[in-house]
């Protein structure tokens, strides 16, 4: 949900952080993060490594993917840390997340 309604009359930026453990990977297999949407702008980071920018010029209601297989730790624990920046209206990360690894 936005912040707004989770009852945050807030604009500004918000941090959030969590640590989970990440399921073996097969070797040479992509590793991607998709955020569903994130309002308005989101820098990312993974196990203290940036990952990417999302900037609301390419869409505060878009989902948007990084390539993470750098990044991500199989087997152990890690944490990813969003910086989302709001100005006006509804803001935060408000659309699932979702680490993927296609075939």
């Amino acid at each position: 949900k936005f912040w707004e309604e989770q009852g945050w009359n807030y604009d500004g930026v918000g941090w959030y952080r969590l640590r989970f453990a990440a399921p073996a990977v097969p070797a040479g297999r992509k590793v991607a993060l998709v955020v569903g949407a994130a309002d308005e702008s989101a820098t990312v980071w993974l196990n203290g490594r940036k990952a990417g920018v999302h900037d609301v010029e390419e869409g505060w209601d878009k989902r948007f993917s990084l390539d993470i297989t750098g990044s991500l730790a199989p087997g152990r624990e890690n944490q990813i840390t969003f910086r989302v920046l709001d100005t006006t209206c509804a803001g935060g990360l408000w659309k699932s997340i979702k680490i993927m690894s296609p075939k």
